[in-house]
């Protein structure tokens, strides 16, 4: 993804994040699925884990401490939904990047799997280039403080299926952007967001929903808006994101 001069985290026992991280924990109760989800991920490199019940998965999250979790909505014992809270609310697996994955594209789900912290989700059957993009951003996520480049766009944004509304970024990332504005959308939120990067003739039209917003900090802040965290989009349009970053910040 991102290139550049980039700090590394330390990991366990001394190793840099970028060397051990590639543990890819599997949550599935379907085996085909996990055969399926692993031949994908294998071909990379990454070290698989897998689990079939929501209790195993968290016994292994504990246990192995993966760095992104692909994880089931509709699980035996404990769903998935409530599993991701339990792990986002772990004080040692907090920072564990959690990617549901739900077996129809429904607002109530894409709702839970928001409502739960995760950081993104996918819609089965996922194709192996969204499966792949999306846990390279994970993987980018937890290994590399996420670069971000100060540029001011302007952007169109709607919520709820409501009116399009304008903004204008503060910066941007390949897992999000800060959008200027004095109505932001409460936290939770899915928000669609299309704008344009200068010097690239394509419009970009992605999905997330609202991380965090300026609306509970005291007064006087100087900048008024929200930070939006993708959560769908091409995975094309990612990689051309990322590689615009990464191409300016060196510059």
């Amino acid at each position: 993804m991102a290139t550049g001069s980039l700090r590394k985290r330390r990991g366990r026992a001394g190793e840099s994040m970028d060397e051990e991280a590639k543990r890819i924990l599997l949550v599935d109760d379907s085996k085909l699925f996990l055969e399926i989800e692993s031949s994908f991920l294998a071909q990379r490199g990454y070290e698989i884990l897998s689990a079939r019940t929501g209790r195993e998965a968290l016994e292994k999250a504990r246990k192995h401490r993966p760095h992104v979790i692909l994880l089931d909505l509709s699980m035996p014992e404990i769903d998935g939904d409530e599993v991701c809270k339990q792990i986002k609310a772990d004080p040692a697996l907090k920072d564990t990047v959690v990617i549901m994955l739900t077996s129809a594209d429904r607002q109530e789900d894409r709702a839970r799997c928001i409502a739960a912290g995760c950081d993104g989700y996918l819609t089965k059957t996922v194709n192996r280039s969204e499966l792949l993009a999306s846990v390279a951003r994970g993987l980018q996520q937890v290994v590399r403080y996420d670069p971000r480049l100060p540029i001011n766009v302007k952007v169109e944004y709607r919520t709820g299926g409501g009116e399009p509304q304008s903004g204008v970024t503060l910066n941007l990332s390949v897992s999000g952007m800060f959008i200027i504005t004095e109505d932001p959308p409460p936290i939770g939120m899915q928000v669609e967001v299309e704008f344009e990067l200068p010097d690239l003739a394509e419009r970009f039209g992605l999905t997330g929903h609202a991380a965090w917003n300026t609306s509970g900090m005291k007064r006087g802040a100087t900048v008024h808006g929200f930070g939006l965290k993708f959560s769908e989009g091409d995975p094309a349009d990612f990689l051309q994101i990322s590689d615009y970053v990464a191409k300016h910040l060196s510059e």
